[in-house]
């Protein structure tokens, strides 16, 4: 085998601002707290094309019916550093299987939250045949330096996760990496609301 490169290297998929799950080991650490809530798809009509895009809604929001395309999944959204990409990114994650792994190792007392150690998401196959296996991953003093400097530039970019959710002024979402996060009155609320069940 040739030492061109590396030899646990891989093509880095995930090059924008949000982290998809390659195959294989998906290596990250997450960095700030989730948030959580579920997730439709629609379609609509922009500039003359077709549109596909999620909808985020906070957990007490009613849902209308005929709105969705497909199914309602719950989902959970987090800042993470990826590993491979060398990048801060969003990871959404609507997998109950990876939820429920995740959520015991957050109730297990010795790993507790995934802000204090690495995970590893291991993904094999396509489609409805795609299995994905959840591993906690300790860390060296050496590794824990180099994330808290990532912490801080964390800390500095603002990320604001509440702005996946839909709002008046962004009815499909706005963007978590504008500083400034979009805060709705309780009148903004219940006018999303009324034209979600209307």
């Amino acid at each position: 085998m040739s030492d061109f490169l590396p030899p646990d290297y891989k093509v880095p998929e995930s090059e924008g601002s949000y982290m998809k799950l390659a195959q294989g080991d998906n290596r990250f650490r997450v960095l700030g707290k989730a948030i959580v809530g579920n997730e439709y798809w629609v379609t609509f009509m922009s500039e003359g094309k077709e549109v596909r895009k999620p909808k985020r809604v906070r957990m007490d929001t009613i849902i209308p019916v005929g709105e969705v395309e497909g199914s309602v999944k719950h989902f959970w959204a987090m800042p993470v550093f990826n590993y491979d990409s060398s990048k801060i990114q969003i990871l959404t994650l609507t997998q109950k299987g990876l939820q429920k792994a995740i959520t015991a190792l957050v109730q297990n007392k010795k790993w507790g939250s995934p802000e204090n150690y690495n995970l590893i998401i291991n993904r094999v196959g396509e489609g409805l045949e795609t299995e994905y296996m959840v591993t906690p991953e300790p860390t060296d003093e050496d590794e824990e330096k180099m994330i808290a400097e990532i912490k801080k530039e964390y800390e500095e970019m603002g990320i604001q996760m509440n702005n996946l959710y839909i709002s008046a002024e962004f009815p499909y979402g706005g963007d978590p990496f504008q500083k400034q996060e979009v805060e709705m009155t309780d009148e903004e609320v219940e006018k999303i609301n009324q034209s979600l069940n209307s």
